[in-house]
């Protein structure tokens, strides 16, 4: 990711080079080059959680496979939950199910990228910086062990 800011910052010196006597394009140049590296993190954070959910549905999926027990129904309700159902409870519920334990903040950090990666899915245009906030991003990968 640093790599990546920092040819992307090789490309706006370059470029600023070559438009300095355009003073409109001089001046969108700063707000572009935020507008790239924004949605680089922003993508990279999405996928990061999009590839954990997908992970944890393999895992568990596994593990019932292995223990002769029923798949997971991933979009079923969940007993004690009123409302939507988001799938860090899903994960929750796996876990109890197979008695273990992970730490309640991890969950908590895991559920709060979860609700601001919908954020970033369902809506089409964004400032992106309502839902990427640097702590989320700490935080959700300190919460993977990344």
């Amino acid at each position: 990711m640093e790599h990546a800011i920092e040819v992307i910052g090789g490309h706006v010196a370059r470029a600023k080079l070559s438009i300095a006597s355009d003073p409109v394009m001089a001046a969108l140049e700063q707000p572009m080059e935020e507008w790239v590296v924004e949605s680089l993190i922003q993508r990279a954070w999405l996928r990061e959680y999009q590839e954990w959910e997908k992970a944890t549905k393999g895992y568990f999926e596994g593990q019932h496979q292995r223990n002769g027990t029923a798949k997971p129904d991933w979009k079923a309700k969940i007993a004690s939950s009123t409302g939507a159902v988001s799938h860090v409870d899903r994960v929750r519920a796996q876990l109890f199910l197979f008695g273990a334990s992970v730490s309640q903040t991890i969950l908590d950090t895991l559920s709060l990228c979860a609700a601001s990666t919908g954020g970033i899915v369902w809506v089409k245009r964004v400032d992106h910086r309502a839902y990427l906030l640097p702590e989320i991003e700490i935080s959700f990968g300190d919460a993977l062990g990344c």
